[in-house]
């Protein structure tokens, strides 16, 4: 059975309904033509949904067409009503917001898993192949990994390992 989706309905001041998903990722496509005078929108291209919602007027579950917000002020630039479309970024401005800041943490995060992946990467070369690389190299990625004097606790320990099974 599919899963219907319970979304949170805004009215406009003349008791217009804007529906919205419960993460505020997506608008009910319909509503947002409607409220901001728009023709028809061509979707091919934008990240939009389709929603199982309970559709209160004809008490039913029906797919409904959501766009992503991210699409918002694009329609309300072709809209020739500009107190609806104020009102509906305002609606969505702080969460609008809270979503850039997120995806800036997103971001952030796997920033610093790319680092954490060249860091190790660096270790590993080091660790394995440090017998094989000039001088200069050996620097620069211990500089670069904050492990200097790696190498040389490698050949110290090298030496007596050799030295041992010498004996």
């Amino acid at each position: 059975m599919e899963e219907v989706v319970t979304v949170q309905t805004h009215r406009y001041k003349s008791g217009f309904p804007l529906r919205v998903t419960p993460d505020w990722q997506y608008i009910q496509l319909r509503d947002l033509e409607i409220l901001l005078g728009l023709k028809r929108t061509n979707i091919r291209g934008r990240e939009t949904a389709k929603i199982k919602v309970l559709d209160s007027t004809k008490n039913r579950v029906q797919g409904m067409t959501f766009i992503h917000v991210k699409h918002l002020e694009t329609l309300c630039m072709r809209s020739a009503r500009p107190v609806k479309c104020n009102w509906v970024i305002g609606l969505f401005g702080a969460h609008c917001k809270g979503l850039q800041d997120e995806q800036k943490e997103a971001q952030r995060q796997d920033a610093a898993m790319e680092t954490d992946k060249c860091h190790d990467a660096i270790l590993m070369v080091l660790e394995n192949f440090w017998t094989r690389l000039p001088p200069q190299a050996i620097h620069l990625l211990e500089t670069a990994v904050g492990r200097i004097g790696l190498v040389k606790a490698l050949l110290q320990e090298d030496q007596r390992l050799r030295w041992r099974d010498k004996n």
